[in-house]
């Protein structure tokens, strides 16, 4: 999954839109894609709830640390 790194920077620009690609567990580190946490239903349909879900492989709450990516025409530019 290709991450972006330096969020605020393309926060801050407005030239760059955004999306969820993923969740990263903040207790043990597994990544989830935005896909796989769908299907599993990680979180409710829409992925509102991830902060309480509990993580398939260690059973802590999932935290709320997004991953980003660069959304359509503005990653291929």
């Amino acid at each position: 999954m290709p991450v972006l790194e330096n969020l605020d920077y393309y926060k801050d620009d407005p030239g760059f839109t955004l999306k969820v690609i993923g969740y990263k567990c903040a207790s043990c580190g597994l990544v989830v894609s935005e896909e796989s946490r769908a299907k599993e239903n990680i979180g409710g349909k829409d992925g509102k709830k991830i902060a309480k879900a509990k993580c398939p492989k260690c059973q802590k709450a999932f935290g709320d640390l997004p991953l980003h990516s660069l959304d359509g025409a503005a990653a291929r530019t």
